[in-house]
């Protein structure tokens, strides 16, 4: 019984997700949300559609674990779980606009998503890295909403918006080329990538434009980098 817990959660994140478009939950989609609350680091449209891949990534490793085709521990179930609450949670604070909370509650999921890895091994490793490292650049777009639209910090400390992304696009990349290196895996990289090339189409701002083009740029040369020395040492064994 308790290896069907973990495509329960699956399963009640991803009906939680699809009747916030649906319904819509408190009459706005999730879609519409994000137009509305834009920021200098929002992606295109289209760059979202990585969350079906996510999803159906969750929905495999779900009946592995319930086929008994892979063994997860009774502690990455449990932060599974949270998790899962916290996604949802995450659906009724973002669609309510309570303040900080949708933010907050992001985070909180970035950190039980590493949590996780660090409890996976072989091919479910580099598939749930696909959720973890989306939940990056999803943390990062809803705290710069935080201070953009709840603080309001941009016309307080009247700080400029794309000078604050381009400072926060190194952070982002060392951030994916550190956990690719940690967990031996290019799925970093190509979330990296994609994420880097939705914002370069969303966003009007030359800095910006520019920005997201050279950091998909030097994430590229070490991907490539890394697979070259991956087949190298493999050739020298």
């Amino acid at each position: 019984m308790k290896r069907l817990y973990f495509l329960f959660a699956t399963i009640a994140t991803i009906a939680a997700n699809a009747l916030a478009v649906i319904l819509p939950l408190n009459g706005i989609s999730t879609k519409q949300l994000s137009d509305n609350l834009t920021t200098v680091l929002t992606p295109s449209g289209s760059t979202f559609a990585i969350w079906s891949v996510i999803y159906v990534g969750l929905i495999i490793i779900s009946l592995a674990i319930a086929f008994d085709r892979y063994r997860i521990s009774d502690s990455a179930l449990k932060l599974y779980i949270v998790g899962s609450l916290t996604n949802i949670s995450w659906l009724f604070v973002w669609h309510y606009k309570i303040m900080f909370f949708p933010g907050v509650l992001l985070v909180l999921l970035l950190i039980i998503n590493i949590a996780i890895m660090y409890k996976l091994e072989g091919w479910v490793k580099h598939v749930y890295l696909i959720y973890t490292c989306w939940t990056f650049i999803a943390s990062v777009i809803n705290l710069t909403i935080v201070f953009q639209y709840d603080l309001g910090l941009n016309k307080i400390l009247n700080w400029d918006p794309q000078v604050v992304a381009v400072l926060l696009l190194p952070v982002l990349t060392i951030i994916y080329v550190g956990l690719s290196k940690r967990f031996r895996s290019v799925v970093p990289y190509i979330v990296g990538i994609w994420a880097y090339y939705g914002i370069y189409q969303a966003q009007s701002g030359d800095i910006i434009r520019f920005g997201a083009m050279v950091h998909i740029f030097i994430l590229t040369c070490i991907l490539a980098v890394d697979i070259f020395t991956y087949f190298k040492e493999q050739k020298n064994q």
